[in-house]
């Protein structure tokens, strides 16, 4: 069974891919990146203009900094069945 510190490891890992990905994505295209997180413009320009440290500090806080978008529900039905 994990610990305090693996679970707080993973959830960095986590908040540094998602950070990673969404900055990727906003930077190819800014447009298309916005919609599949689900940012407003403000977040938007914040993810687009992080540095690599203040992504892995924002990446070891505490909390998950993504929230979970899902897509339309024929995605999942069709991925579970």
């Amino acid at each position: 069974m994990p610990n305090d510190e693996d679970l707080l490891d993973e959830l960095s890992d986590w908040n540094r891919t998602y950070l990673r990905l969404a900055q990727r994505l906003i930077l190819e295209d800014r447009r298309n990146g916005a919609r599949i997180f689900g940012f407003s413009d403000e977040v938007t320009t914040l993810v687009a203009g992080l540095t690599p440290s203040q992504i892995d500090a924002l990446a070891t806080s505490v909390e998950l900094v993504c929230q979970l978008h899902p897509g339309p529900t024929s995605i999942f039905a069709s991925t579970l069945h």
